[in-house]
C-alpha cells in the first residue's frame, strides 16, 4: 500500500512537469521554461502536501526493488530540471552555474515545503509557485 502511495504521488509529480515544454528561443526562453517547471513543481506539492510528505519521508519502507522504481520516477524529475539549466547556460540565458547543485537546490525548494505548508495559510500553492521560480531563476542568473 505504501509503495502505491509513493508510487502515484511520484507519477502525479512527474506528469504535472510531463506537458511543460522548451519554449523557442529568443528572449526569455530558458527562463520561461525553467519558471513554468519550478511554478508547477511547487504547485503540486503545495497542493498535495500529505502525499508529498509521505511520497518524500518514507522511502527508507520500501523494499530495495520498489525503492528502485521510485529512484527512477525520481531522476526523470531531476533530468527535467537539470536539462532546462543545462540549455539556459548553453544558450547564454544564465550564468555558468554547478547544475547538478542548483537544480538538487530547486528540488528541494519545493520538496521542502511539505514539511511547514497548510491549506489554510497565508500563500496558496500558485502563489509559492511564483516565488519559489523567481528564486529559482536567481539561481541562474546572478
Amino acid at each position: 500500500m505504501l509503495f502505491e502511495i509513493i508510487r502515484a504521488g511520484h507519477r502525479s509529480s512527474l506528469d504535472a512537469l510531463a506537458d511543460v515544454e522548451p519554449e523557442g528561443g529568443g528572449e526569455g526562453g530558458a527562463t520561461a521554461h525553467l519558471r513554468t517547471l519550478v511554478r508547477r513543481f511547487v504547485a503540486w506539492h503545495a497542493r498535495h502536501h500529505v502525499v508529498a510528505r509521505v511520497c518524500q519521508y518514507e522511502l527508507s519502507a520500501l523494499s530495495p526493488a520498489h525503492y528502485a522504481e521510485i529512484r527512477e520516477l525520481r531522476r526523470q524529475s531531476t533530468a527535467t530540471f537539470q536539462d532546462a539549466v543545462v540549455r539556459g547556460v548553453a544558450e547564454r540565458s544564465f550564468v555558468d552555474v554547478d547544475v547538478h547543485r542548483v537544480v538538487r537546490a530547486m528540488l528541494s525548494l519545493g520538496v521542502d515545503l511539505v514539511r511547514w505548508y497548510r491549506a489554510d495559510g497565508a500563500d496558496t500553492p500558485e502563489q509559492l509557485g511564483e516565488f519559489y521560480a523567481d528564486l529559482a531563476v536567481g539561481m541562474v542568473t546572478t
